[in-house]
């Protein structure tokens, strides 16, 4: 035996690999000298010390080894076998941290490759001769819309190119495969969900070690959005030849370097004789110097430049153009080049001329009539059909000028009409139009691009100052104001009519808010003021005649189902529409200020009936009535409340008001000096709709609430939804420690209420114990759900 381990000292003794052999207690009892090598230790100092690793025979193990500030890495393997009478393990360790550290740098660069082609959304994919077999990457299979990793026979591959290219890439995908020839093609394919993509494929052939081609490698990327952009660019090339209007495109010089067929046809010039020219060739001399500086300070300052232009024709006619100037810009910023747009304005001046000799025109103020204005506007959203420019439409109404002419007479309500009409017109710009439409509604028109509703709101606002300041009048003194509505073609009218009549929709908004102001047209705000004058009215009339009506929810024992309180809501029992839902006519209540009365009138039939029952022992628990935040913010809503208990006669105690988390958190740090002063009146406090909002339970633990009601949007997922179960879960443990009832809204299913017992939720609501009721079906409801507790218990 002592032969046998001579024997194993010399076979190991000049092995590369370290060798250790270990007791049974992991106490080193031979080590070679690679072993003190690897350790950085004599093989002395190893001997006898206890080995640190676990070993597992037949196991291979990484181990890190700590030697000389480094920290190495070693393979290690394990056997056990009999030596000298004892059991021993023999541990052969083998360093590979080079090995590693070479596979880490190899994995570093193929990191950074894909990480490359990831960036520019560049795809690789990989066909496989022998086996008839393609692989995509990630990127292919997403352009293919694909699950990652699938692989696919190459016939398969094939068919996702669209019908037309697919014997293009069958041509050039067999020649790369049978004789060598890279391809690099542009095609179309179809994904697997049926769209079609514009994609850039690369092949090559990879040959093995005899020198057979073996793979198909190749390069694949989305290239829709560029296909697309050059497509753009073909249809603007087409717009740019057959639109009928005139363009010129000139440097910043500025020189002609572009013109279209329209040019031509409209100037009499041919491209050959302004090509470097200068577009002041068209010059009539009809204009000052002044009105040239003019516009290239606009083009200057603000890029863009439209107005009517008096030019020459080639034979020497004078006639009126309507040009839109519009400078390009380069990303950076600058100016590259000006591109005109124009159109022959001769048949319009003929029409207007004609217009004019008809004498439409407002004899007072000498303005353009209803009528003119109609044309103008006509005209205007003709121009801007053609060029996809932008209309705005100001409707001016001096507030309060029936006073003027009842107090000081009419003679004197004609000059002050006049005065304003005159301080309107000196706003406008000469190619705006100002109108008189009625006898105190101007009107203005504006024409431009996108900024159009810019300069309308500013010209409001310049109009409403300038009307601000005193007039004199025949001796008097004036104070006037104006309200104004403002609507924009093609957003709020598609047509004279339509932007007429949605321009008067927002002057009539404008008055609505007080006068002195200016309004927008928003899109249903005629329908919307109709149905809301009615609704308000009827409404009103609801509260007068007892048309509304109270129904009871039971609050109950998750448990036992047993009846703990009766959430009260109210309907709208109307003539003609039927049951209205308070959805369609609480939010009215709340902006019209209806609310007051309304919930006042719900409080006290609330509490009449909760007393009425009282009296006749019926045990219903509380009454939970919701409560507006502008009821509460608009009325003295704590006296109010504390009035409707002693004109009812009915105890604090038996009453709960439900509030919304978003009311609370605005409220901020009112919400304890208002909270208070009800938890005063002896009432119970209950927080509507929680979880919907940004207010946390610490927050909430220093305001008086009772009740934390959850709300129904979390309980619909229960129990499936593991992000509902957890919501749920998380309010109701941390509302039951911070001493808080939590209640589920909501609940339809026996699966939600046994989650709900579950967690700890010992209180709900839905329709799984009871829907809404009204009061002469409550003592039946209470009399089954109390037998159906008792049953249960």
């Amino acid at each position: 035996m002592a032969a046998c381990r001579v024997d194993f000292e010399r076979i190991v003794a000049l092995a590369s690999d370290a060798i250790l052999m270990l007791d049974r207690q992991g106490v080193i009892r031979y080590a070679n000298d690679a072993a003190a090598s690897l350790f950085g230790r004599s093989v002395q100092a190893l001997l006898g010390a206890d080995f640190g690793f676990v070993v597992i025979p037949d196991e291979p193990t990484e181990i890190e080894i700590p030697c000389a500030g480094r920290i190495l890495s070693a393979d290690m393997r394990c056997v056990e076998m009999a030596m000298d009478g004892d059991e021993v393990f023999v541990v052969y360790l083998r360093d590979v941290t080079e090995h590693k550290l070479a596979q880490a740098g190899l994995n570093e660069r193929d990191r950074l490759v894909r990480m490359a082609a990831d960036l520019a959304r560049i795809g690789a994919w990989d066909v496989d001769l022998l086996a008839n077999r393609v692989t995509w990457s990630d990127e292919v299979c997403r352009i293919h819309e694909v699950p990652p990793g699938t692989v696919v026979p190459v016939e398969d591959g094939i068919s996702y190119y669209a019908p037309e290219w697919r014997e293009r890439i069958t041509r050039v995908f067999t020649a790369c495969a049978r004789a060598g020839v890279g391809y690099d093609e542009e095609l179309q394919i179809i994904t697997a969900k049926g769209r079609r993509v514009w994609v850039r494929t690369i092949g090559a052939a990879v040959r093995d070690v005899s020198g057979r081609i073996a793979h198909v490698q190749g390069a694949f990327q989305d290239i829709t959005e560029r296909k697309t952009a050059e497509e753009g660019l073909r249809l603007s090339a087409a717009v740019f030849e057959s639109t009928s209007e005139g363009v010129v495109i000139t440097d910043t010089t500025p020189l002609i370097i572009a013109v279209n067929p329209a040019f031509t046809e409209i100037n009499g010039y041919p491209p050959e004789e302004v090509l470097g020219r200068n577009p002041s060739l068209l010059k009539s001399g009809r204009h000052e110097q002044p009105f040239y500086e003019e516009m290239w300070q606009a083009l200057l300052d603000r890029g863009h430049w439209r107005g009517e232009v008096w030019n020459r024709r080639k034979d020497g006619e004078i006639y009126p153009q309507w040009v839109n100037i519009n400078a390009v810009r380069s990303e950076l910023g600058q100016t590259t080049h000006y591109v005109g747009v124009f159109s022959d304005l001769s048949d319009v001046k003929r029409s207007e001329a004609q217009i004019e000799r008809l004498a439409h025109r407002d004899p007072l103020t000498d303005l353009p009539n209803r009528l003119l204005f109609r044309t103008h506007l006509e005209q205007a959203l003709l121009r801007a059909g053609a060029s996809r420019a932008r209309v705005g439409m100001l409707l001016v109404d001096i507030d309060g000028f029936r006073h003027i002419n009842d107090s000081l007479g009419h003679a004197v309500g004609d000059l002050a009409l006049r005065e304003v009409a005159k301080r309107v017109t000196l706003l406008a710009h000469v190619e705006e139009t100002v109108a008189r439409m009625s006898g105190d509604e101007l009107a203005l028109l504006l024409e431009g691009d996108d900024d159009v509703d810019t300069r309308a709101a500013l010209m409001a606002e310049r109009i409403r100052e300038s009307l601000n300041k005193t007039f004199t009048v025949d001796g008097s003194e004036l104070f006037m104001s104006a309200s104004i509505g403002i609507a924009i073609y093609p957003d709020d009218g598609t047509d004279v009519s339509e932007l007429m009549q949605n321009c008067d929709a927002a002057l009539y908004q404008a008055r609505e808010a007080g006068g002195n102001t200016y309004r927008h047209y928003a899109r249903g705000l005629t329908d919307y003021a109709r149905e809301r004058v009615t609704m308000s009215s009827e409404l009103n009339r609801a509260i007068e005649r007892d048309e509304l009506q109270l129904h009871y929810q039971p609050l109950v024992d998750t448990a036992s189902s047993r009846v703990t309180g009766l959430e009260v809501l109210v309907r709208w029992q109307h003539p003609e529409r039927g049951m209205v839902l308070p959805d369609s006519f609480i939010r009215l209540a709340e902006e019209t200020g209806l609310i007051i009365p309304l919930g006042a009138w719900v409080l006290r039939h609330a509490c009449l009936q909760a007393r009425e029952w009282e009296a006749a022992g019926i045990p219903f628990g509380r009454i939970a009535v919701n409560v507006s935040g502008v009821q509460i913010q608009r009325s003295d809503f704590a006296r109010t409340l504390e009035s409707i208990l002693h004109e009812t006669g009915l105890g604090a105690e038996r009453l709960e008001l439900e509030l919304t988390e978003t009311f609370v958190m605005d409220l901020r740090e009112d919400a304890q000096q208002l909270l208070g002063d009800l938890k005063d009146l002896g009432i119970a406090l209950a927080m509507d709709d929680f979880g919907t909002g940004y207010s946390s339970l610490a927050y909430l633990k220093g305001l008086p609430f009772d009740t934390l009601k959850i709300d129904r949007s979390f309980i619909g997922g229960l129990p499936d939804d593991p992000a509902s179960a957890a919501i749920v879960t998380a309010i109701t443990t941390l509302g039951n420690s911070l001493g808080f009832e939590v209640l589920a809204e909501g609940v339809e299913t026996q699966a939600q209420r046994r989650f709900l017992i579950g967690v700890g939720c010992r209180r709900a609501q839905g329709y799984l114990f009871s829907p809404p009721v009204a009061p002469e079906a409550v003592v039946r409801l209470l009399t089954r759900a109390a037998r159906h507790a008792t049953s249960s218990s």
